[in-house]
Protein backbone atom coordinates (compact mmCIF):
# COMPACT_ATOMS: atom_id res chain seq x y z
CA UNK A 1 0.00 0.00 0.00
CA UNK A 2 2.42 2.49 0.75
CA UNK A 3 4.49 1.20 -2.45
CA UNK A 4 1.37 2.30 -4.36
CA UNK A 5 1.25 5.74 -2.36
CA UNK A 6 4.55 6.48 -3.47
CA UNK A 7 4.19 5.97 -7.17
CA UNK A 8 1.07 7.58 -7.14
CA UNK A 9 2.96 10.86 -5.52
CA UNK A 10 6.06 10.28 -8.15
CA UNK A 11 3.79 9.67 -11.37
CA UNK A 12 2.88 13.68 -12.09
CA UNK A 13 6.87 14.50 -11.21
CA UNK A 14 8.40 14.33 -14.72
CA UNK A 15 5.26 16.30 -16.04
CA UNK A 16 5.86 18.90 -13.68
CA UNK A 17 9.35 18.86 -14.72
CA UNK A 18 8.70 18.97 -18.56
CA UNK A 19 6.48 21.70 -17.67
CA UNK A 20 8.91 23.87 -16.40
CA UNK A 21 11.92 22.27 -19.35
CA UNK A 22 9.68 24.44 -21.60
CA UNK A 23 8.98 27.44 -19.66
CA UNK A 24 12.40 27.83 -19.28
CA UNK A 25 13.12 27.27 -23.15
CA UNK A 26 10.04 29.61 -24.26
CA UNK A 27 11.35 31.89 -21.64
CA UNK A 28 14.72 31.80 -23.13
CA UNK A 29 13.42 32.21 -26.59
CA UNK A 30 11.33 35.20 -25.94
CA UNK A 31 14.04 36.84 -24.11
CA UNK A 32 16.60 35.83 -27.24
CA UNK A 33 13.98 37.61 -29.92
CA UNK A 34 13.17 40.33 -27.54
CA UNK A 35 16.97 41.51 -27.52
CA UNK A 36 17.79 40.16 -31.08
CA UNK A 37 14.75 42.68 -32.03
CA UNK A 38 15.75 45.59 -30.13
CA UNK A 39 19.43 45.44 -31.71
CA UNK A 40 17.70 46.04 -34.68
CA UNK A 41 15.66 48.70 -33.39
CA UNK A 42 18.75 50.71 -32.09
CA UNK A 43 21.70 49.64 -34.67
CA UNK A 44 23.39 52.53 -36.39
CA UNK A 45 21.54 53.74 -39.39
CA UNK A 46 18.55 55.94 -40.45
CA UNK A 47 16.32 53.08 -41.37
CA UNK A 48 12.97 53.80 -39.73
CA UNK A 49 11.54 51.50 -37.32
CA UNK A 50 9.37 49.97 -39.89
CA UNK A 51 11.75 48.92 -42.52
CA UNK A 52 14.28 47.35 -39.70
CA UNK A 53 10.94 45.54 -38.23
CA UNK A 54 10.72 43.87 -41.96
CA UNK A 55 14.32 42.85 -42.37
CA UNK A 56 14.40 41.58 -38.77
CA UNK A 57 11.48 39.47 -39.61
CA UNK A 58 12.98 38.71 -43.03
CA UNK A 59 16.50 37.88 -41.44
CA UNK A 60 14.70 35.77 -38.66
CA UNK A 61 13.17 32.88 -41.24
CA UNK A 62 10.18 35.19 -41.63
CA UNK A 63 10.91 36.09 -45.14
CA UNK A 64 8.57 34.27 -46.82
CA UNK A 65 5.76 35.17 -44.85
CA UNK A 66 6.89 38.86 -45.60
CA UNK A 67 7.08 38.33 -49.40
CA UNK A 68 3.57 37.14 -49.21
CA UNK A 69 2.08 39.72 -47.86
CA UNK A 70 4.23 42.52 -49.78
CA UNK A 71 2.71 40.17 -52.70
CA UNK A 72 -0.58 40.68 -51.74
CA UNK A 73 -0.33 44.63 -50.51
CA UNK A 74 1.53 45.93 -53.92
CA UNK A 75 -0.81 44.05 -56.24
CA UNK A 76 -3.56 45.17 -54.87
CA UNK A 77 -2.70 48.79 -53.25
CA UNK A 78 -1.60 51.79 -56.34
CA UNK A 79 -0.70 55.46 -55.87
CA UNK A 80 -3.96 57.43 -56.22
CA UNK A 81 -3.77 60.01 -59.30
CA UNK A 82 -4.58 62.64 -56.80
CA UNK A 83 -1.15 62.03 -55.61
CA UNK A 84 0.77 61.21 -58.78
CA UNK A 85 -0.75 65.02 -60.39
CA UNK A 86 0.18 66.58 -57.19
CA UNK A 87 3.97 64.96 -57.11
CA UNK A 88 3.49 66.51 -61.19
CA UNK A 89 2.51 69.91 -60.08
CA UNK A 90 5.09 70.38 -57.27
CA UNK A 91 7.98 68.85 -59.58
CA UNK A 92 6.80 70.97 -62.45
CA UNK A 93 7.11 74.40 -60.78
CA UNK A 94 9.29 76.82 -61.91
CA UNK A 95 11.42 76.88 -58.42
CA UNK A 96 12.88 73.68 -57.02
CA UNK A 97 15.43 72.17 -55.96
CA UNK A 98 19.29 73.93 -55.87
CA UNK A 99 19.39 76.90 -58.40
CA UNK A 100 21.78 76.35 -61.35
CA UNK A 101 25.23 78.44 -61.34
CA UNK A 102 25.46 79.47 -64.07
CA UNK A 103 23.52 81.49 -66.24
CA UNK A 104 24.93 80.05 -69.53
CA UNK A 105 23.27 76.43 -68.28
CA UNK A 106 19.85 77.57 -68.41
CA UNK A 107 18.89 75.61 -71.65
CA UNK A 108 20.19 71.76 -72.51
CA UNK A 109 17.86 71.60 -75.47
CA UNK A 110 19.97 70.96 -78.92
CA UNK A 111 23.44 70.36 -77.25
CA UNK A 112 25.12 66.97 -77.90
CA UNK A 113 26.43 66.38 -74.71
CA UNK A 114 23.23 66.43 -73.02
CA UNK A 115 20.55 64.13 -73.12
CA UNK A 116 17.91 64.15 -75.38
CA UNK A 117 14.72 66.23 -74.19
CA UNK A 118 12.12 62.75 -73.56
CA UNK A 119 9.06 62.88 -75.03
CA UNK A 120 6.14 63.34 -73.29
CA UNK A 121 3.62 60.40 -73.69
CA UNK A 122 0.56 62.58 -72.89
CA UNK A 123 -1.44 64.39 -75.22
CA UNK A 124 -1.36 67.25 -73.31
CA UNK A 125 1.62 67.60 -70.39
CA UNK A 126 2.07 69.83 -67.98
CA UNK A 127 4.01 73.08 -68.44
CA UNK A 128 7.61 71.84 -67.86
CA UNK A 129 7.00 67.82 -68.54
CA UNK A 130 9.41 65.89 -70.03
CA UNK A 131 12.00 69.02 -70.45
CA UNK A 132 15.11 68.47 -69.00
CA UNK A 133 15.92 71.44 -66.55
CA UNK A 134 19.85 72.02 -65.07
CA UNK A 135 20.23 71.52 -61.36
CA UNK A 136 23.30 72.63 -59.72
CA UNK A 137 26.94 73.43 -61.17
CA UNK A 138 28.26 74.32 -64.37
CA UNK A 139 31.57 73.51 -64.88
CA UNK A 140 33.04 74.74 -68.02
CA UNK A 141 29.45 76.54 -68.49
CA UNK A 142 28.09 72.94 -68.83
CA UNK A 143 25.41 70.92 -66.98
CA UNK A 144 26.84 68.63 -64.88
CA UNK A 145 23.27 67.42 -63.44
CA UNK A 146 19.64 67.98 -65.42
CA UNK A 147 15.92 66.58 -64.22
CA UNK A 148 12.91 66.34 -65.19
CA UNK A 149 9.51 64.40 -64.57
CA UNK A 150 6.79 63.04 -66.92
CA UNK A 151 4.33 60.14 -66.90
CA UNK A 152 5.52 56.70 -68.81
CA UNK A 153 2.51 55.39 -69.45
CA UNK A 154 -0.68 57.91 -71.21
CA UNK A 155 -3.10 54.89 -70.31
CA UNK A 156 -2.19 55.15 -66.48
CA UNK A 157 -2.33 58.60 -65.05
CA UNK A 158 -1.30 56.88 -61.25
CA UNK A 159 2.13 56.77 -62.99
CA UNK A 160 4.64 59.53 -62.43
CA UNK A 161 8.48 59.25 -62.86
CA UNK A 162 11.56 61.73 -62.13
CA UNK A 163 14.82 61.13 -63.43
CA UNK A 164 18.06 62.71 -63.07
CA UNK A 165 20.78 62.73 -65.85
CA UNK A 166 24.54 63.44 -64.58
CA UNK A 167 27.29 63.95 -66.54
CA UNK A 168 30.36 61.56 -64.82
CA UNK A 169 32.95 63.60 -66.33
CA UNK A 170 32.44 66.84 -64.49
CA UNK A 171 30.78 64.33 -61.14
CA UNK A 172 32.82 61.78 -59.47
CA UNK A 173 31.08 58.65 -58.35
CA UNK A 174 31.53 57.03 -55.02
CA UNK A 175 29.95 53.61 -53.80
CA UNK A 176 29.45 54.17 -50.02
CA UNK A 177 29.05 51.38 -47.69
CA UNK A 178 26.28 50.91 -45.31
CA UNK A 179 26.36 49.81 -41.45
CA UNK A 180 23.97 46.96 -42.69
CA UNK A 181 24.49 46.20 -46.28
CA UNK A 182 27.04 45.38 -46.92
CA UNK A 183 28.55 46.10 -43.49
CA UNK A 184 31.90 45.74 -41.98
CA UNK A 185 34.05 48.24 -41.10
CA UNK A 186 37.28 50.18 -42.20
CA UNK A 187 35.43 51.81 -45.01
CA UNK A 188 36.55 54.98 -45.81
CA UNK A 189 33.36 57.06 -45.91
CA UNK A 190 31.85 55.33 -42.93
CA UNK A 191 28.28 55.00 -44.66
CA UNK A 192 27.67 58.79 -44.78
CA UNK A 193 29.00 61.46 -46.92
CA UNK A 194 31.69 63.16 -44.86
CA UNK A 195 31.62 66.55 -43.73
CA UNK A 196 35.11 67.32 -45.50
CA UNK A 197 33.08 66.30 -48.76
CA UNK A 198 30.45 67.90 -48.50
CA UNK A 199 31.29 71.19 -49.91
CA UNK A 200 31.68 69.24 -53.28
CA UNK A 201 27.94 66.70 -53.40
CA UNK A 202 25.83 67.72 -55.66
CA UNK A 203 23.74 64.44 -55.61
CA UNK A 204 23.81 60.96 -53.37
CA UNK A 205 21.23 57.96 -54.76
CA UNK A 206 20.07 54.52 -53.08
CA UNK A 207 21.64 51.20 -54.38
CA UNK A 208 20.18 47.83 -54.54
CA UNK A 209 18.71 44.50 -53.28
CA UNK A 210 19.68 43.49 -50.24
CA UNK A 211 22.20 40.54 -51.06
CA UNK A 212 20.04 37.68 -49.60
CA UNK A 213 17.68 38.58 -52.33
CA UNK A 214 20.15 38.60 -55.28
CA UNK A 215 22.98 36.51 -56.68
CA UNK A 216 24.48 39.52 -57.10
CA UNK A 217 28.20 40.94 -55.04
CA UNK A 218 30.20 44.23 -53.99
CA UNK A 219 33.67 45.48 -54.65
CA UNK A 220 35.32 48.26 -53.23
CA UNK A 221 37.98 49.85 -52.00
CA UNK A 222 40.60 46.86 -52.85
CA UNK A 223 38.25 44.26 -50.66
CA UNK A 224 35.49 42.51 -52.07
CA UNK A 225 32.64 42.00 -49.51
CA UNK A 226 30.31 39.78 -51.13
CA UNK A 227 31.74 37.80 -54.31
CA UNK A 228 30.75 39.30 -57.95
CA UNK A 229 29.10 37.10 -60.33
CA UNK A 230 29.11 37.48 -63.87
CA UNK A 231 26.16 38.18 -65.72
CA UNK A 232 24.55 40.20 -63.32
CA UNK A 233 23.48 44.03 -63.55
CA UNK A 234 26.59 46.10 -62.07
CA UNK A 235 27.10 50.20 -61.29
CA UNK A 236 30.26 50.34 -62.00
CA UNK A 237 32.89 52.81 -60.66
CA UNK A 238 36.06 53.50 -62.72
CA UNK A 239 39.54 54.21 -61.28
CA UNK A 240 38.58 58.05 -62.66
CA UNK A 241 35.58 58.15 -60.63
CA UNK A 242 33.43 57.78 -63.75
CA UNK A 243 30.67 55.09 -63.78
CA UNK A 244 28.40 53.14 -65.89
CA UNK A 245 26.09 50.26 -65.61
CA UNK A 246 27.19 46.89 -67.07
CA UNK A 247 26.72 43.60 -67.55
CA UNK A 248 29.72 42.48 -66.12
CA UNK A 249 32.11 39.45 -67.39
CA UNK A 250 30.21 40.73 -70.77
CA UNK A 251 30.65 44.90 -70.78
CA UNK A 252 33.10 45.14 -67.66
CA UNK A 253 35.94 42.70 -66.04
CA UNK A 254 37.78 43.12 -63.22
CA UNK A 255 40.76 45.56 -63.54
CA UNK A 256 43.18 48.14 -62.27
CA UNK A 257 40.82 50.46 -64.03
CA UNK A 258 37.91 49.11 -61.79
CA UNK A 259 37.06 50.74 -57.66
CA UNK A 260 33.87 49.30 -57.35
CA UNK A 261 31.36 47.29 -58.33
CA UNK A 262 27.53 46.76 -57.02
CA UNK A 263 25.76 44.57 -58.70
CA UNK A 264 21.75 43.73 -58.01
CA UNK A 265 19.79 41.07 -60.34
CA UNK A 266 19.98 41.24 -64.28
CA UNK A 267 19.85 44.35 -66.59
CA UNK A 268 16.23 45.30 -67.52
CA UNK A 269 17.39 47.33 -70.07
CA UNK A 270 20.02 46.73 -72.40
CA UNK A 271 20.73 47.50 -76.54
CA UNK A 272 18.57 50.54 -75.61
CA UNK A 273 15.63 48.64 -75.08
CA UNK A 274 13.49 46.56 -72.16
CA UNK A 275 14.66 42.96 -71.43
CA UNK A 276 12.54 40.73 -72.93
CA UNK A 277 11.16 38.45 -70.12
CA UNK A 278 10.75 41.09 -67.40
CA UNK A 279 6.84 40.33 -67.59
CA UNK A 280 7.29 36.74 -67.50
CA UNK A 281 10.24 36.85 -65.28
CA UNK A 282 10.92 32.77 -65.32
CA UNK A 283 14.08 32.60 -64.26
CA UNK A 284 13.46 35.08 -61.47
CA UNK A 285 16.23 37.05 -62.55
CA UNK A 286 14.59 40.37 -61.61
CA UNK A 287 13.67 39.22 -58.16
CA UNK A 288 11.20 37.15 -56.42
CA UNK A 289 8.46 36.03 -58.97
CA UNK A 290 5.35 37.67 -59.54
CA UNK A 291 7.22 40.73 -57.75
CA UNK A 292 7.72 42.55 -61.22
CA UNK A 293 4.35 42.93 -61.14
CA UNK A 294 4.34 44.90 -58.32
CA UNK A 295 2.47 48.11 -58.72
CA UNK A 296 5.27 49.70 -56.26
CA UNK A 297 8.15 52.18 -55.74
CA UNK A 298 10.88 51.34 -57.70
CA UNK A 299 14.20 53.02 -58.54
CA UNK A 300 16.75 52.44 -61.51
CA UNK A 301 19.84 53.77 -62.74
CA UNK A 302 21.04 53.28 -66.26
CA UNK A 303 24.23 54.56 -68.59
CA UNK A 304 23.60 56.46 -71.64
CA UNK A 305 26.29 55.48 -74.09
CA UNK A 306 27.91 58.62 -74.16
CA UNK A 307 29.27 59.36 -70.55
CA UNK A 308 26.22 60.02 -68.53
CA UNK A 309 23.84 58.09 -66.07
CA UNK A 310 20.50 58.64 -65.67
CA UNK A 311 18.51 57.66 -62.20
CA UNK A 312 14.55 56.66 -62.55
CA UNK A 313 11.98 56.36 -59.88
CA UNK A 314 8.47 56.86 -59.06
CA UNK A 315 5.80 55.30 -57.15
CA UNK A 316 2.54 53.12 -58.48
CA UNK A 317 5.67 51.13 -61.34
CA UNK A 318 5.54 47.79 -62.58
CA UNK A 319 9.02 46.30 -63.47
CA UNK A 320 8.14 46.59 -66.75
CA UNK A 321 6.89 50.18 -66.89
CA UNK A 322 9.86 51.25 -65.02
CA UNK A 323 11.94 49.61 -67.87
CA UNK A 324 10.56 51.95 -70.53
CA UNK A 325 10.67 54.80 -68.54
CA UNK A 326 14.24 54.69 -68.60
CA UNK A 327 14.31 54.35 -72.16
CA UNK A 328 12.46 56.94 -72.91
CA UNK A 329 15.09 59.26 -70.25
CA UNK A 330 18.02 57.51 -72.63
CA UNK A 331 19.23 54.78 -70.84
CA UNK A 332 21.17 51.98 -73.08
CA UNK A 333 21.93 49.83 -70.33
CA UNK A 334 19.63 49.76 -67.00
CA UNK A 335 19.34 48.28 -63.57
CA UNK A 336 16.84 47.81 -61.35
CA UNK A 337 17.61 49.47 -57.67
CA UNK A 338 16.05 49.13 -54.49
CA UNK A 339 12.23 49.12 -54.21
CA UNK A 340 9.05 49.21 -52.39
CA UNK A 341 8.39 52.43 -49.96
CA UNK A 342 11.07 54.49 -48.23
CA UNK A 343 13.62 52.91 -50.37
CA UNK A 344 13.85 55.25 -53.27
CA UNK A 345 16.06 57.88 -52.57
CA UNK A 346 17.28 60.75 -54.77
CA UNK A 347 18.92 63.82 -53.50
CA UNK A 348 20.18 66.86 -54.98
CA UNK A 349 22.83 68.50 -52.40
CA UNK A 350 23.73 72.48 -52.59
CA UNK A 351 26.52 73.11 -49.94
CA UNK A 352 26.02 75.26 -46.94
CA UNK A 353 28.55 76.01 -44.09
CA UNK A 354 25.78 77.68 -42.44
CA UNK A 355 23.77 74.45 -41.58
CA UNK A 356 24.54 71.58 -39.07
CA UNK A 357 25.06 69.04 -41.75
CA UNK A 358 27.63 71.39 -44.02
CA UNK A 359 24.34 70.66 -47.23
CA UNK A 360 21.17 71.27 -47.86
CA UNK A 361 19.20 68.74 -50.01
CA UNK A 362 15.86 68.34 -52.04
CA UNK A 363 14.12 65.39 -52.84
CA UNK A 364 14.01 64.37 -56.70
CA UNK A 365 10.11 63.88 -56.31
CA UNK A 366 8.48 65.67 -53.07
CA UNK A 367 6.92 62.09 -52.71
CA UNK A 368 9.79 60.38 -52.19
CA UNK A 369 9.22 59.14 -48.18
CA UNK A 370 13.17 59.66 -46.90
CA UNK A 371 14.08 62.73 -45.76
CA UNK A 372 15.96 65.26 -48.06
CA UNK A 373 18.86 64.59 -45.22
CA UNK A 374 19.27 61.03 -46.09
CA UNK A 375 23.37 59.98 -46.61
CA UNK A 376 24.38 63.47 -44.17
CA UNK A 377 24.46 60.61 -41.26
CA UNK A 378 24.93 56.96 -41.42
CA UNK A 379 22.78 54.85 -43.28
CA UNK A 380 21.81 51.05 -43.24
CA UNK A 381 22.57 50.53 -46.76
CA UNK A 382 25.11 51.54 -49.52
CA UNK A 383 24.32 53.96 -51.51
CA UNK A 384 25.62 56.31 -54.09
CA UNK A 385 27.38 59.79 -53.90
CA UNK A 386 28.16 61.99 -56.96
CA UNK A 387 30.13 64.85 -55.97
CA UNK A 388 31.93 67.87 -58.09
CA UNK A 389 35.47 67.04 -59.54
Amino acid sequence: MIGTISRRQAGPRPRRRWRRVVAVAVLVGLTWMSLSYARALTYPGSAPWSDRTVEWIRANGGGRVVTAVEQWYYSHHRASAGDAHAALRRLTAPARGPAPESASASSSRGRAELPATVQSPVAHPAAGEGIWQPVGPAPSGRPALETTVFQPNADDPNMVVGAAWMDTRALRATLVAGTVVPGGSGWAWHSEVPPAERSHLVAAFNSGFKFQDTRGGYYAEGRTAVPLVDGQASFVVMADGTATVADWGRDVRMGPSVRAVRQSLHLIVDHGRPADDLTSNVQGDYGTRRQQLQYTWRSGVGSDGHGGLVYVAGAGLDLRTLASAMVDAGVVRGMQLDIHDGKSTFNLFRPDPGVAGGAVGTKLMPNMQRPASRYLQPDQRDFVAMTVR
